[in-house]
C-alpha cells in the first residue's frame, strides 16, 4: 500500500488541507491495525504449533519484524507523528531486506539506495524530491520483477499444494473436480485415479467423468485404455480427441494421431493445439511441434504447461538459451515448484556457460524436493 501513506505524508510536508492528511492517516493507522493484528494471530499459531505440519510454517523472526514495523507505523500516526511514520514506513521496512534475501539482488539493493535517498529528502523538507522519489518507488514495484529464487521462496511444493485442496475437500472426504484437478496438475496419477473411481462409485461413466478417465489413463502411460474409451465417448458426444491423438502418437500410430489431432483443432476442441504439438513432437518433427506449443500458449488456462513444451521443443533443437527463458516464465506461472522444471532451467544455465546460476537453481531443486502427501 504505498498511496494513502505517499499522500498523507506529502500532505503533512506541504501543510495541505487538514482533511486529505487526516482521511489517509486513518486508512493508514486502520491497515496498520489490521496487519499487527495479522501478525498477533499468526504469532499465536506458531507459539501453541497449531499450524499444520503441510503447510509452509512463517519464520518467527519474519512474524516479529513485521509486528515491530506496523505496530511502530499505528502508534506514530496515534500520536500525530506523521513524520516517524514515514521513517518506518518507507526507512525501515527496506531493511528487512538485509535478513531475508542472501545474496543481495540488484532490484533489493536499488529499494535501499531509494529508500535511503527518500528519507533525507523528507529530513530535509524537500518536497519536489519526495515527490520524485516517491513516483520512482511506485514504478519500482510495479515493474520491478522478484528473482526467481524469491519468487519461489514461499511457493508450495507438489504435496502442500494437493494437501490444501484435500483440505477444502473435507480432509479428502469429498472428492471433488478441484481435488481431481490438483492430483492430475501434480501428476500424481495413481492417486488421481484413486480418487476418480471414487468420485464415480458405481455410477455410470458420465462426460466430465470419461474426461478425466482419458487424461489419468494417458498421465499413467495406459494408452490402451485411452483408446477403448473412444465408443463410450462418442455415444457421450464427449471430446476427447485429444487424448485419443497423444495415446495414438506414443503408441506410435502418427497418421492416425495427426488426422484426430488436426481434426480436434478444427472443431476447436480444448487442449487440441497442445495434442498437435505432441503429436508432432513424437514424430521428432520438432519445429512444427514448437509452432503448435505457441499457438497452445495463447490460451491462459494452458499457458504453464505450453511454456514448458516449448522449452522441451528448443531443447530439442538446440536452442538452449530460448528454451532457458521458456523454462523460467513456465516456472513463476506454475501454483506450485515442480523440481523436474528447474533442473531443466539448470540444463539450459550449464549449456549458456552460467554454471554458477545453474548451480544455485538446482540447490533450489534439491529443497522443494518432496514426496506427495
Amino acid at each position: 500500500m504505498l498511496f494513502p501513506p505517499a499522500i498523507c505524508c506529502v500532505s503533512w510536508l506541504l501543510h495541505g488541507p487538514l482533511w486529505i492528511t487526516v482521511s489517509c492517516g486513518v486508512v493508514w493507522a486502520l491497515v496498520s491495525l489490521l496487519s499487527v493484528l495479522m501478525a498477533i494471530f499468526a504469532l499465536t499459531l506458531l507459539m501453541h504449533r497449531s499450524v499444520p505440519r503441510q503447510y509452509p510454517v512463517p519464520n518467527l523472526s519474519c512474524v516479529f519484524w513485521f509486528l515491530f514495523l506496523f505496530a511502530g507505523t499505528l502508534i506514530a500516526l496515534l500520536t500525530g507523528r506523521v513524520d516517524w511514520a514515514f521513517y518506518v514506513n518507507f526507512g525501515v521496512s527496506p531493511l528487512g531486506t538485509l535478513s531475508r534475501i542472501r545474496p543481495l539482488s540488484f532490484s533489493k539493493a536499488l529499494h535501499l539506495l531509494l529508500a535511503a535517498a527518500l528519507c533525507l529528502a523528507f529530513a530535509k523538507h524537500a518536497v519536489g524530491i519526495v515527490i520524485s522519489f516517491l513516483l520512482l518507488e511506485y514504478l519500482r514495484t510495479l515493474f520491478a520483477r522478484p528473482t526467481l529464487r524469491e519468487a519461489l521462496a514461499k511457493r508450495s511444493t507438489r504435496a502442500q499444494h494437493v494437501a490444501r485442496i484435500r483440505d477444502l475437500s473435507d480432509g479428502g472426504k469429498r472428492v471433488t473436480e478441484s481435488l481431481l484437478q490438483a492430483e492430475c496438475e501434480t501428476e500424481n496419477w495413481e492417486e488421481a485415479l484413486k480418487e476418480w473411481k471414487r468420485h464415480r462409485q458405481g455410477q455410470e461413466l458420465r462426460q466430465n467423468d470419461l474426461i478425466w478417465a482419458a487424461k489419468i489413463y494417458l498421465g499413467l502411460e495406459r494408452y490402451q485404455e485411452v483408446l477403448r474409451l473412444e465408443g463410450k465417448a462418442r455415444r457421450a458426444a464427449c471430446a476427447i480427441e485429444p487424448y485419443l491423438a497423444m495415446s495414438h502418437a506414443y503408441l506410435g500410430h502418427h497418421e492416425k494421431a495427426l488426422s484426430i489431432a488436426e481434426e480436434a483443432v478444427r472443431l476447436k476442441r480444448p487442449g487440441a493445439e497442445m495434442a498437435l504439438g505432441e503429436v508432432y513432437f513424437a514424430d521428432n518433427q520438432y519445429a512444427s511441434a514448437l509452432r503448435w506449443y505457441d499457438t497452445a500458449a495463447q490460451n491462459r488456462r494452458e499457458r504453464a504447461d505450453a511454456l514448458r513444451a516449448v522449452g522441451r521443443a528448443l531443447i530439442a533443437l538446440g536452442d538452449y538459451r530460448e528454451a532457458g527463458v521458456a523454462y523460467e516464465q513456465s516456472i513463476r506461472m506454475t501454483k506450485f515448484v515442480r523440481p523436474e522444471d528447474l533442473r531443466q532451467l539448470a540444463q539450459c544455465l550449464h549449456k549458456t556457460g552460467r554454471a554458477n546460476a545453474a548451480a544455485e537453481i538446482e540447490l533450489l531443486a534439491s529443497k522443494k524436493e518432496e514426496p506427495i502427501m
